[in-house]
């Protein structure tokens, strides 16, 4: 994408630096995420304000976990944070026939999918780094010197 707001929201991936930032920005709204549930179901168990269901204390905990693990660069932690929020954000507006959670939706849930791109950006950039192994070092035998 061209212009300014294009590549913030869609960056070119293709350098370790970028790919690594959409990573930790990923993980970072996954945290944002687990805080903001935390704080709604703690409510609610306390009974102070019926924001969220008691039980999305373990929703929170799901995407703090997730977080950890894609602030470490994990692919499939990255696809199953982005596919439970989706989830999450569809249901939410759906139960609630008001669309207002969508906007903030759409923005975080770019987040989250460019932290897939970004954890498969890094793991394809670690593999082309990475020299392939000499044969001896694989457990080959070397031929000696000046022998075809």
């Amino acid at each position: 994408m061209s212009g300014r707001i294009g590549k913030a929201y869609w960056p070119d991936l293709s350098s370790a630096t970028e790919a690594e930032k959409a990573v930790k920005t990923a993980a970072y709204v996954a945290f944002f995420v687990a805080a903001i549930t935390t704080i709604g179901s703690l409510l609610t168990l306390f009974s102070v304000a019926q924001i969220l269901p008691g039980w999305s204390i373990v929703d929170a905990l799901v995407f703090a976990v997730l977080g950890v693990l894609i602030l470490r660069g994990s692919r499939v932690a990255a696809v199953l944070g982005l596919s439970l929020y989706v989830v999450e954000v569809v249901a939410s507006v759906a139960a609630s026939g008001n669309p207002a959670g969508l906007v903030i939706g759409i923005f975080f849930g770019v987040a989250l999918l460019n932290g897939v791109r970004g954890a498969n950006s890094l793991k394809r950039i670690k593999e082309n780094a990475t020299p392939h192994a000499p044969p001896a070092a694989q457990g080959g035998v070397t031929p000696p010197p000046g022998s075809p």
